[in-house]
C-alpha cells in the first residue's frame, strides 16, 4: 500500500465521505495537470499535494468550477488540522505542510456517479447517445454518426480537459459525453437559450460542466489550456482562435464546402497534422406500410488534426490564473 493512502483515508473519515466516492490522485510534478482536470470533473477526490502544487495552487486553477477543499495540515503532526473551505479561501491561505487535500463539489455529497473511483466506461447504452438522450431544438443537432467519429479523434478521458465550442451548433452532447467517459469540460455557447439546454442535459446525466457563454471567440479568452477542443462552426476566426488554444487534438464540424480548404490550412498553419473526411447518413426509419423506408441522406464534414509537440501531461508547475480580460 502507498505509505500515504492510511492518511487520505482518514481525511475521508474526518470530512465524512464513503471511500468509494473518491478518486485518489498525486499532484507531483507532471501530475500536476491530471491532479486538477480530476477535480474539476469528479464530485470528490483526494490530491497529494507537492511543493509548488499544494492546496493553493489546486485552488487557483479551480476558478469557475464551484468546489470545496478540505485540507488537513501538519498531516501526523501533533498539531495536526483540518480546515474545510472554498476555492477562494484557499486560494489565499498559506498551509502548513505536509498537507493533504480532499477537493469536493458539494458538502452536502451528491448522487454517485457511475463510475465511482474507478475509471469510466459507457454505461449499458453504450455511447454517441440518440437524440432522445438530449434536450435539444430543431436544427440544433449533432447526429449520433458525426458524435462518434469526432469523440473517437477528441479522445477524452480522466485527467484531460476538453472544450466543446458549441458556437450555436448543438445542445453540448459531445461534452456530455466527453465528461461522461471521465474528462473535465467546458461548453462555450453564445445562445442564451441553448445555454439552458446545456446546463439541463448535463445535471440529467449527472456531469460537471462548466458553461462559458459570451459572444465567440472573446469567450475563449482566458479559459484553462485544453487538451482536447471541439468547434461545432467552420468560421475562419473562430478556427484559428481554437487552433491556437495549444490543444493536442482538435475536431471540427464544416457544414459548408467553401470552408474545408481554410479549415485544413488553418490547422496545418497551427502545427497540426490534419485529416479529415466526408460523412453522409441515410437514417433508416418505419415505412407507411410496417417496412422499411430510407431518409435523404445528409452530408457533413468533420476536419481533425493532432500535435505530436503537445504534452497534456506536461505540468510541472501550476499556471497563472486564468483571467477573463487575457488577450492569449
Amino acid at each position: 500500500m502507498t505509505p500515504w493512502l492510511p492518511d487520505v483515508t482518514r481525511l475521508a473519515e474526518m470530512a465524512k465521505r464513503p471511500w468509494d466516492e473518491i478518486t485518489v490522485v498525486s499532484a507531483e510534478g507532471r501530475d500536476f495537470r491530471r491532479a486538477v482536470n480530476l477535480c474539476r470533473a469528479r464530485p470528490a477526490v483526494a490530491v497529494r499535494t507537492a511543493p509548488g502544487a499544494g492546496p493553493a495552487e489546486l485552488a487557483r486553477e479551480l476558478v469557475g468550477w464551484h468546489r470545496y477543499l478540505a485540507v488537513l495540515e501538519n498531516v501526523g503532526g501533533a498539531t495536526e488540522q483540518l480546515s474545510i473551505v472554498d476555492s477562494t479561501e484557499a486560494e489565499r491561505k498559506a498551509w502548513r505542510t505536509p498537507n493533504l487535500v480532499l477537493c469536493l463539489s458539494s458538502l452536502e455529497g451528491e448522487r454517485a456517479h457511475r463510475w465511482l473511483s474507478s475509471e469510466p466506461v459507457p454505461d449499458g447504452k453504450g455511447w454517441a447517445l440518440p437524440a432522445t438522450a438530449f434536450a435539444t431544438r430543431e436544427g440544433h443537432w449533432i447526429p449520433e454518426h458525426i458524435r462518434a467519429l469526432a469523440l473517437a479523434r477528441l479522445a477524452p478521458r480522466p485527467g484531460a480537459l476538453l472544450w466543446d465550442v458549441c458556437a450555436g451548433a448543438g445542445a453540448g452532447a459531445i461534452g456530455i459525453e466527453a465528461a461522461l467517459l471521465g474528462a473535465a469540460v467546458v461548453a462555450v455557447e453564445r445562445d442564451a437559450a441553448l445555454c439552458v439546454r446545456v446546463v439541463a442535459n448535463a445535471n440529467a446525466h449527472g456531469v460537471d460542466v462548466r458553461l462559458e457563454d459570451g459572444e465567440l471567440p472573446r469567450a475563449l479568452r482566458g479559459l484553462p489550456r485544453p487538451d482536447a477542443v471541439f468547434l461545432g462552426r467552420s468560421t475562419p476566426e473562430l478556427v484559428r482562435a481554437c487552433a491556437g488554444a495549444g490543444a493536442g487534438r482538435i475536431v471540427v464540424l464544416v457544414t459548408e464546402l467553401d470552408h474545408l480548404g481554410a479549415t485544413r490550412s488553418t490547422l496545418t498553419g497551427a502545427g497540426y497534422t490534419v485529416g479529415g473526411c466526408q460523412l453522409s447518413a441515410a437514417p433508416l426509419v418505419d415505412g407507411p406500410d410496417g417496412g422499411t423506408a430510407v431518409r435523404p441522406a445528409e452530408t457533413s464534414f468533420l476536419v481533425w488534426g493532432s500535435r505530436t509537440d503537445s504534452d497534456d501531461t506536461d505540468a510541472t508547475t501550476p499556471t497563472r490564473r486564468h483571467r477573463r480580460d487575457d488577450t492569449d
